[in-house]
């Protein structure tokens, strides 16, 4: 397994993981509290947004440190050289989830002309952009499982 499909499937796990508690977090918070009243919306999703950014960045880096560290060569040097099918795997993983965050764009904003408020919205646009994310990493997967 390349660099670069190690490093896809720990920035997957971390995304499911650390957004899964994150959204898990979200709809129990928005069922039991008025989260429309615009400072109490804002402070919660302030606050575990914080939370959020600041576990996916400790997760990052210490993933990848270890698989820096399983992946060194004999002469101390990591191998995480891109060559033209990690571009083009990258580049259709990204082709799919555009897409997917397209529509996710749309859907907000047609939610926003049905009057939803700025707490539904932040989060309902930060869930398109992680499900795209996901798409391009679990394409971006079978891409190198098939060795295309």
């Amino acid at each position: 397994m390349s660099f670069h499909e190690k490093s896809i499937w720990a920035m997957l796990t971390a995304n499911v993981l650390v957004y899964g508690w994150y959204f898990y977090n979200m709809v129990r918070i928005a069922a039991d509290v008025s989260v429309d009243v615009m400072a109490i919306g804002v402070a919660v999703f302030a606050s575990h947004m914080i939370v959020t950014v600041i576990a996916l960045i400790i997760i990052a880096i210490v993933s990848h440190i270890v698989i820096a560290l399983h992946s060194l060569k004999a002469d101390g040097e990591v191998d995480d050289t891109e060559d033209e099918r990690d571009t083009l795997i990258k580049l259709r993983g990204e082709n799919k989830s555009g897409a997917i965050l397209g529509l996710g764009v749309v859907i907000v904003i047609g939610m926003i002309l049905v009057g939803n408020g700025p707490f539904l919205t932040a989060n309902m646009l930060l869930f398109s952009l992680v499900v795209s994310e996901t798409v391009a990493g679990v394409f971006k997967l079978l891409d190198y499982r098939r060795s295309f």
